[in-house]
């Protein structure tokens, strides 16, 4: 996939797709994605598009078939906490690590423990028992070290990866014209086979994998969105990968 300044180069084997050139320096602490995003603030869930609000039900739901009540969970790149808010209210244990200045402190109104700044092993710990990435691993430019950093920190968690991926229906019909590319802030492009490799070398494996789908705000893709839901829900272009730890002896 070609763009103005960036191209999309995936390989075949794995299918991971990676931006180059890389994108450069992205200012993640003056940043707060769940304004900018679309141009307008979301100040909690009932404020979301209704696929948003669809897509975050579905990942509560399975957060809860695979934890209990009282359970931590750690999510990283938290934003203003939403989805924290809605896992502290289905009686989850909840902290967050979140860069942007500005959204760490709407997380910490709402009465949500979160620390600003970014993820590190000694900002984990051993009784976190799941992790969420949501639209946040493909911004990291070292994934491997990260992965080795967040089974340092917390061993025992879970993953839940939440992550658009370029194999659903409506990024290969629309190409370049799909918003999820973000080749400026975007170092890398999943699909379910490959970021499931991934984390399988590093002592993952794979639980539980659901799709869901981006914001489509034109009749056009909201009909190809729901023709897929119905006949094809495997592409829909945005996934739910939970990993858990290989137990080591």
């Amino acid at each position: 996939m070609q763009f103005t300044d960036a191209r999309i180069i995936v390989c075949r084997d794995c299918t991971c797709g990676w931006t180059f050139p890389p994108p450069g320096k992205v200012d993640y602490e003056g940043a707060d994605f769940h304004e900018s995003a679309s141009g307008e603030e979301h100040t909690g869930f009932s404020d979301l598009p209704e696929a948003w609000r669809a897509a975050v039900v579905r990942q509560v739901d399975m957060v809860k078939r695979h934890l209990s009540p009282g359970d931590q969970v750690l999510e990283i790149g938290c934003g203003q906490g939403i989805f924290l808010e809605l896992l502290r209210d289905h009686g989850f244990k909840v902290s967050g690590i979140e860069p942007s200045i500005a959204a760490s402190r709407k997380a910490s109104q709402r009465g949500l423990p979160v620390e600003q700044g970014f993820y590190a092993p000694s900002r984990g710990s051993e009784d976190i028992k799941i992790v969420i990435l949501s639209q946040v691993f493909e911004h990291i430019g070292e994934p491997q070290r990260f992965l080795q950093d967040l089974r340092s920190g917390c061993p025992h968690a879970m993953v839940l990866f939440i992550q658009a991926t370029y194999r659903g229906l409506i990024p290969r019909l629309f190409k370049n014209r799909w918003y999820a590319w973000m080749t400026h802030e975007h170092f890398w492009h999943f699909t379910p086979k490959a970021l499931g490799r991934l984390a399988g070398d590093f002592g993952y494996n794979l639980t539980d994998l659901e799709f869901s789908t981006l914001v489509h705000l034109t009749p056009a893709r909201l009909f190809l969105d729901g023709a897929a839901r119905l006949f094809a829900p495997h592409s829909r272009d945005q996934f739910h990968l939970l990993v858990e730890p290989v137990v080591r002896k």
